[in-house]
């Protein structure tokens, strides 16, 4: 053996020479769950293990807030654990390798083959070494493991840090406290140690000594903290304790916790340095090296400076964890980096990420104070049961494991129940069951029953959880959340153990009113029992709808079109149809219909999917027709084979807010003797009795029931789009039972096939209906607001109506500001809100007229609504009612109102898809995504954001449209009514922080408008030369070419005003046209100079109308020539005539096309 070179890490230790270990490699066993390493591991090498006494793994919190509003997406910054080395000093440094190394000490830790802290490792071939940036690096080469090495004495040979008094003895101290084995203990007393650092420039958490105590101990009356929930979790079996074996009471700032201050500071500085410099310091303090007599030390620093991005992080199977900023106040963050220190790895979710299973603390915890009374999932608890020290292994019943076999018709069925529950078992019932899956990766079971311990469970609340973990359950191991199941509901597993058969996991049952309340499971490899009385009885309908429309067909059939057939064109294209159609290939072209094209567009079929996890007795969806088409059946994907009963109601528009009441759905379709086929292979239905016709551009609902059951696979999101063809498109729905009841799964995916038939435009206000089986019409007490009704004369449908956005989210600050428009008068009264804390706090919310872009930062114009500083707040994800307006909001027919909403327990909301984009409608308000704000018109804005919350309001009947109203209505014009329609001025703003010489931006038409005149913001006062150009489309791309732009005012005598006020420049010389729906660009320059604001992107929308909508553009400093600067603010006004739009004729159409042909 040659012998170890000195190495020196820099600023931190010496080591002396000393000679490589000459060992045998571990040969790993091919035991079930551990595999059999590459025979480059198997043979022996020369390698070390005498520089790293053991190798220690780091896992930890993300910083969501942090990540996502410096725009870092968490899928890229999680790269799983890290790895240190601890050395025979007790300081650690990283570990480096190649990625292939790196992703290979995962995979052996998460396998359970490499065990945290109780492990160390060598390079075949090859020495670690130690490098210049205080880092081990692994040379290339097959990674061998071996035990943990303390043969090497902890003697103090590191240099100490600058600044720093040494007082330690020359005693040796074993590495841990902790047991010596491969799993540390769950019970027992925890004495924990907090460290309250101090940097070299004086950076110290706010909080003193005293409030760190009482935030982990709760030594002064906090009543949510570690050693609280612990207990609770554990049922009294772990004991956090700030009572130690060592005398340390005059080193003490309060109970448990020591205040010490490190020679560096933490700016500039990453985790490993500041981590060293903190051991270091706390050692000195203390006077032995840690962890001495504590079990866990928690360091808490001010905030992260240098590779941020982390809230926390810890340790695996080992005694140290870090938090910075006000995590280490946030109860399931102590819980969740504790947790790592006891060897439990992270949850994740259904969508495959490391951090989102939220039925546990182990997934993304809580970062809250006062709130994360909840505790670990199934996969967890029962590492815990089968760990030293359990908490959970009092009885035989506690934990099951039961083992299927491979040859189908075996089961297990039993009553589980919550983890909260286990000091309450009268029945001896388990709080979890493990399904051997035959490999090291097995499903876990569990009844998240949300009370007690576990009251604040984030998700699945009173919901069956399957949880997959490997390791077979038994250490560290990533766990993903496969399914969570309500009443009704099916979890089903293909070729389970390669058996060729599904294992279905089927809730019977979940009862919350019994004391303890309990989750029936049956679990069957192969088909389900057909004889099983649960079973049928829970997916059957216990009874036909309350309300069922068996009344005659009305006259007028509930979805023929209401409206008049549009005017044919005079002069249809009919020979330009032939021209540019392709009939035969298989696509129901524009230009095509069942009746000139039927082998294209009769008999269509859009299907979704047929794969399956999730099943109930009934789905609910909606479909939006892009094309007039008649929809003449299904095919469903059904639970079991067998005969059975199948109804299809349906109704016009979406089906959210009836989910619960027959009233306004059609039964289309009742076949009570339907032969189903097996899950996973269409059932057809045959013809419905009554098909539906759907208008293009318009939405229809649909809920499909089966006695025996359907089967379908979880969604994404509500209402977003699945499956959709050039005509089609089917959308994501709920899972329901039989019945209008209150039950309901969400997303789901109905699972089937649409059949339908494209049809001509003609035919659509002549088609006779086919006989309802029962018809519904629009009348008070239907729960829609009808145009001929308002809340005076039907308040059942119009007063106090709701308009839900979503209480789903990922992101927060203290504010949100969103527009909505009217589709109709409306008076909004009051919001509902999603708070961040709970607890009681203030509110206020602001409103003004038209679009809040522009007026972000500014309060002038804004009015003050909502000013209540004693809301009582909800918890997040739950609705918090903020009672009535001081005045109530009235918002006429086709009007747009802001609003912004703030709350000092802060606000949670979800990222959008497109600031301005429309998130929620119903008949009579649309509302749109806006922005997230962290101060009252001042601070940080995040864009998109969508408010979360309800919006509600009372609605009236329309006023009509009066000229002189001072709004350009759709049926006015500059002609008709000069007094709304004629000079109409819409303004950006006349703020200013900037300048240059010119501004180029975009304006996009909502109708034809013609634009007359500009009003700018100049920057100096005086007589000087203004131009303006202009350009069809956007000026991308253009900017520094005159080719294409047209000069349409050019005037070298404008008196320029000061800058702020509005300087006139007249009318052009030509009005520009812009037809509805187009874009255009103007670019004006002043010898004056012009002045304006920084944009948040260029692009975005900075003001609208009803008629025009401004968009951020750019700075110049000359003509198609020199600097540009984005994104900037146009300041100024535009002013604009209205214009009612004259179709074009279908041979203008026609000749349009042929010349583009020709050309």
């Amino acid at each position: 053996n040659s012998p170890l070179e000195t190495m020196i890490l820099r600023n931190f230790i010496a080591v002396g020479a000393t000679a490589a270990a000459c060992a045998r490699p571990i040969h790993f066993a091919a035991a079930r769950g551990v595999r059999r390493l590459d025979d480059a591991y198997n043979n022996e090498y020369s390698y070390t293990t005498d520089m790293c006494v053991s190798v220690i793994a780091i896992a930890g919190s993300p910083d969501y807030r942090y990540l996502q509003e410096n725009g870092i997406d968490i899928d890229v910054y999680d790269q799983g654990e890290e790895f240190v080395c601890e050395l025979n000093t007790g300081l650690t440094v990283p570990i480096k390798g190649t990625e292939e190394q790196m992703h290979m000490m995962q995979s052996l830790l998460h396998e359970g083959t490499f065990i945290s802290s109780e492990m160390t490792i060598g390079i075949a071939d090859n020495l670690m070494s130690l490098h210049g940036d205080d880092s081990v690096y692994l040379p290339p080469g097959n990674i061998i493991l071996a035990p943990r090495n303390d043969r090497t004495t902890r003697r103090r040979t590191r240099k100490m840090l600058k600044g720093a008094r040494s007082n330690l003895g020359r005693d040796d101290y074993d590495s841990r406290n902790l047991a010596v084995g491969s799993r540390l203990p769950y019970e027992g007393p925890k004495p924990i140690l907090a460290v309250r650092v101090t940097d070299s420039d004086g950076n110290v958490h706010q909080d003193n000594a005293r409030t760190v105590s009482d935030n982990i101990f709760g030594t002064y009356g906090d009543l949510v903290n570690a050693k609280s929930q612990f207990e609770a979790c554990s049922f009294g079996k772990l004991d956090v304790t700030d009572e130690y074996s060592t005398d340390i009471s005059k080193k003490l700032s309060d109970r448990g916790v020591i205040d010490i201050e490190i020679p560096i500071p933490l700016l500039g500085n990453d985790r490993s340095a500041i981590r060293a410099a903190v051991v270091t310091a706390a050692e000195e303090k203390l006077g032995f090296v840690l962890p001495g007599p504590f079990q866990h030390v928690m360091f808490v620093i001010e905030k992260c400076y240098t590779d941020c991005g982390w809230a926390a992080y810890a340790y695996v199977n080992s005694w140290l964890s870090i938090y910075q900023g006000n995590n280490y106040r946030y109860v399931a963050v102590q819980m969740h980096e504790l947790g790592h220190n006891l060897n439990l790895a992270h949850s994740g979710g259904i969508d495959g990420k490391t951090y989102t299973d939220h039925t546990g603390l182990m997934g993304n915890p809580y970062y809250e104070d006062e709130e994360g009374a909840m505790c670990f999932n199934p996969a967890k608890v029962f590492q815990i049961a089968r760990g030293v020290g359990s908490w959970f292994n009092e009885n035989d019943h506690d934990i099951k494991e039961w083992n299927s076999g491979t040859t189908g018709g075996t089961n297990w069925s039993g009553k589980i129940i919550g983890i909260a529950d286990y000091k309450n078992n009268p029945n001896s019932r388990p709080v979890v069951v493990k399904l051997e899956s035959g490999g090291p990766n097995d499903l876990f079971v569990g009844f998240n029953r949300a009370e007690g311990n576990n009251k604040e469970v984030a998700d699945a609340r009173d919901q069956v959880t399957v949880i997959e973990a490997g390791n077979d359950g038994l250490g560290y191991s990533q766990s993903y959340l496969k399914a969570t199941l309500s009443e009704g509901e099916v979890y089903s597993i293909a070729n389970w153990r390669g058996s060729g058969l599904e294992l279905t996991i089927f809730v019977r049952e979940i009862n919350i009113g019994s004391n303890p309340g309990y989750a029936d499971v049956l679990i069957t490899l192969g088909d389900l029992p057909t004889q099983t009385p649960t079973l049928q009885t829970t997916l059957a309908p216990t009874s036909k709808p309350s309300k069922n429309p068996t009344g005659q067909p009305t006259s007028k059939p509930t979805m023929n079109p209401t409206g008049q057939p549009t005017n044919t064109p005079s002069k249809s294209p009919t020979k330009a149809t032939v021209i540019w159609s392709q009939c035969g290939n298989s696509v129901c072209e524009k230009d095509e219909n069942s009746s000139t094209c039927p082998v294209d567009c009769l008999g269509r079929e859009l299907d979704t999917t047929f794969e399956y996890k999730l099943g109930s007795g009934g789905n609910m969806f909606t479909v939006e027709a892009k094309r007039n088409i008649v929809i003449s059946s299904f095919a469903i994907n059904s639970n079991s084979l067998g005969q059975g009963e199948v109804k299809v109601y349906s109704r016009k528009g979406s089906y959210a807010g009836h989910l619960h009441s027959s009233d306004g759905w059609d039964l289309i379709y009742d076949n009570p003797t339907l032969d189903h086929e097996r899950r996973g292979r269409p059932t057809e239905l045959g013809e419905f009795q009554r098909v539906v016709m759907i208008p293009q551009g318009t939405s229809q609902s649909f809920f499909v029931t089966s006695s025996i059951g359907l089967v379908y696979r979880a969604g994404s999101q509500e209402h977003s789009e699945f499956s959709s063809d050039e005509s089609l498109s089917i959308l994501e729905g709920v899972g329901t039972d039989a019945t209008f009841s209150n039950t309901m799964f969400s997303p789901r995916v109905w699972g089937g096939i649409i059949r339908y038939n494209v049809i001509d435009t003609t035919l659509v206000p002549t088609m006779s209906p086919i006989p309802s089986l029962g018809t519904h019409t629009e009348k008070c007490g239907d729960a829609v607001c009808a145009m001929n009704e308002d809340s005076e004369s039907c308040p059942a449908d119009c007063a106090g109506r709701g308009l839900e956005t979503t209480f789903d989210f990922s992101l927060g600050s203290s504010g949100n500001m969103f527009s909505l428009k009217a589709m109709r008068d409306i008076s909004i009264s009051t919001f509902t809100v999603n708070a961040m804390r709970k607890g009681q706090g203030a509110v206020k919310v602001y409103t003004r007229n038209g679009s809040y872009i522009g007026h972000e930062q500014n309060s002038a114009g804004w009015e003050l609504i909502y000013d209540n500083s004693e809301v009582d707040h909800g918890r997040r994800g739950q609705p918090t009612e903020l009672g009535d307006f001081d005045n109530a909001v009235f918002i006429a027919s086709g009007a747009t109102q802001s609003f912004l909403v703030t709350s000092s327990k802060g606000l949670v909301y979800e990222a959008g898809a497109g600031e301005g984009d429309l998130f929620a409608s119903d008949e009579s308000l649309v509302i749109y995504e806006g922005i997230g704000t962290t101060g009252e018109f001042a601070g940080n804005t995040y864009s998109p954001r969508v408010f979360g919350g309800i919006i509600r309001y009372d609605a009236y009947q329309t006023t009509p449209v009066v000229c002189g109203d001072s709004v350009c209505a759709m049926n006015e014009d500059s002609e008709s009514c000069p007094a709304d329609c004629a000079g109409k001025e819409l303004e950006t703003t006349f703020d200013f922080s900037l300048g240059s010489s010119g501004n180029m931006f975009n304006l996009k038409a909502l109708r034809d408008i013609y634009v007359s005149s500009f009003a700018i913001n100049a920057m100096g006062k005086g007589q000087g030369a203004v131009k303006v150009y202009t350009r069809n489309g956007s000026y991308i791309g253009h900017e520094q070419n005159s080719a294409g732009w047209e000069l349409i005012y050019d005037n070298s005598e404008v008196d320029h005003g000061r800058r702020g006020q509005p300087t006139e420049l007249g009318d052009f010389d030509n009005a520009v046209f812009i037809a509805s729906g187009a874009t255009q660009s103007f670019f004006v320059t002043s010898s004056k100079g012009l002045v304006y604001e920084a944009g948040t992107k260029e692009g975005d929308q900075i003001a609208i109308d009803e008629s025009l909508v401004v968009y951020e553009g750019i700075g110049t400093t000359g003509e198609f020539a020199g600097d540009t600067y984005s994104p900037r603010v146009f300041g100024g006004k535009i002013s604009t005539k209205a214009l009612l739009r004259e179709p074009y004729s279908g041979l203008i159409v026609i000749v349009e096309k042929c010349l583009e042909m020709d050309a």
